[in-house]
């Protein structure tokens, strides 16, 4: 049960952040007289970038020794404003104090995974740019 609240933190911010990646490129794409192959590229390429970066940042992380323990991002009492508008969404008694939850970069890599997940159900799905 301990490792459940970290794994439902892990899935839903990275859902909240990876839909609001995916409603800000899907709007600007089309707003700019795009079709969505277009929303379906931009969104492979940075799921990809995503996934890739934030998979270095975990592996130079976890290989600095043992006297360092891995990056949480900000300092202990920082939040970022995608995660304080998250926090506000749900109950106070919900919201996992920092050094429960995942590093941020594992956050990263799975917005990434979200990300790609969304691209291939576009084209698998809907046979968007097939």
């Amino acid at each position: 049960m301990r490792l459940a609240f970290p794994v439902l933190d892990l899935v839903l911010s990275t859902a909240f952040v990876a839909t609001l990646i995916v409603a800000a490129v899907s709007g600007g794409v089309l707003a700019g007289s795009g079709n969505f192959v277009v929303v379906k590229q931009i969104l492979f390429v940075i799921g990809l970038f995503l996934v890739g970066v934030a998979a270095v940042q975990l592996r130079m992380n976890t290989t600095l020794g043992d006297e360092q323990d891995v990056q949480y991002g900000d300092g202990p009492d920082e939040r970022s404003r995608i995660r304080s508008v998250f926090e506000s969404l749900i109950p106070d008694a919900w919201v996992l104090p920092r050094s429960d939850r995942f590093p941020d970069a594992a956050k990263w890599v799975v917005i990434g995974l979200w990300i790609l997940l969304f691209s291939y159900v576009m084209e698998a799905g809907f046979g968007v740019g097939v």
